[in-house]
């Protein structure tokens, strides 16, 4: 699956992405925001397939991505804020799944 995120934030402590040896706050994202997806789709790997195989359902489907979009929002603000980021927002505004 290939998603395209909006994200939406803000630099808050700019000495605590120094501390952790990342030379950009767009390395932080990046990697936090790899991070957490990955972890997020493992773990909600039947809910993918469900919308994968059932994309008729487009009700269904709205629901389990807004319910994966509210989780990893939760994830990458907690872990964000360690290096003094504040995500506003995380919207996925395009998705593509394996074969399309």
């Amino acid at each position: 699956m290939s998603l395209t995120l909006y994200l939406k934030w803000q630099l808050e402590e700019p000495l605590k992405l120094m501390m952790y040896g990342y030379e950009t706050l767009y390395d932080v994202l990046w990697d936090k925001t790899q991070s957490i997806l990955t972890q997020i789709s493992m773990q909600s790997k039947h809910f993918i397939l469900h919308v994968s195989h059932n994309s008729d359902d487009s009700e269904g489907s709205l629901q389990i991505f807004d319910a994966l979009t509210t989780h990893a929002m939760d994830n990458l603000h907690t872990a964000a804020l360690k290096y003094g980021i504040i995500v506003k927002d995380l919207a996925v505004i395009n998705k593509q799944f394996k074969g399309q």
